[in-house]
């Protein structure tokens, strides 16, 4: 439904937190953050124990890089239902670009204490573990990830970015490979397997040296 439909709704009901609620993310699929978050006061206005009003509200300040702001809208999300996976992963994600990535790692091992099956949050905790240098288990998370989402290219190259960090060159080479049947466009992953590849052949010419 459109914006103006919602808004013919609001001029016979302003108080619909519903309509509002829709209108909200109607907004938030057109970018318009602002407007998203204006809708979304309305509905805590009526109804300040709405999760998801208060977890949307949350994603449009994240959006407008308000991330301490956007934590605390989820954590009013959080009080009204500590079981709320989709606060819990927002919340990690918000985290992870404040630079906290114990607390990324924390917050989605709490969505994945609610939900296993979480593939988002699984790639999130593999990329916060990458930042803090622990290779193997990141690439324990990306594995993780892509047998819940095959196809995710970014999971693939970033699992190949951690081989190339533990200099398993052919493994990483692998993945960027399996990246770019996803995607034969995907530059990230063009970039990474052409200076992986450069970095392999400098240690067989030293190889070769030495042996020689």
């Amino acid at each position: 439904m459109e914006i103006n439909c919602y808004e013919k709704i609001l001029e016979l009901d302003p108080e619909d937190d519903a309509a509002w609620y829709h209108t909200g993310l109607a907004f938030r699929m057109l970018n318009d953050y602002k407007q998203a978050i204006e809708c979304y006061e309305k509905v805590l206005k009526l109804n300040s124990e709405d999760e998801e009003a208060w977890i949307s509200k949350g994603i449009a300040l994240y959006n407008l890089e308000k991330y301490k702001e956007a934590i605390e809208c989820y954590d009013e999300g959080l009080e009204i239902n500590p079981e709320c996976k989709e606060a819990w992963y927002r919340k990690g994600m918000a985290m992870g670009v404040l630079g906290n990535f114990e607390k990324t790692i924390e917050y989605h091992n709490k969505t994945l204490e609610i939900d296993p099956q979480y593939s988002s949050a699984w790639f999130g905790k593999g990329m916060a573990l990458s930042f803090l240098g622990k290779y193997e288990k990141s690439i324990d998370c990306y594995s993780r990830t892509l047998e819940l989402d095959p196809n995710l290219k970014e999971a693939w190259w970033a699992e190949g970015i951690a081989f190339v960090s533990l200099r398993k060159y052919e493994d990483a080479i692998v993945c960027f490979d399996n990246a770019l049947k996803i995607d034969p466009e995907y530059e990230e992953a063009l970039t990474s397997k052409g200076e992986t590849s450069a970095i392999m052949g400098i240690n067989e010419h030293k190889n070769r040296k030495y042996t020689d």
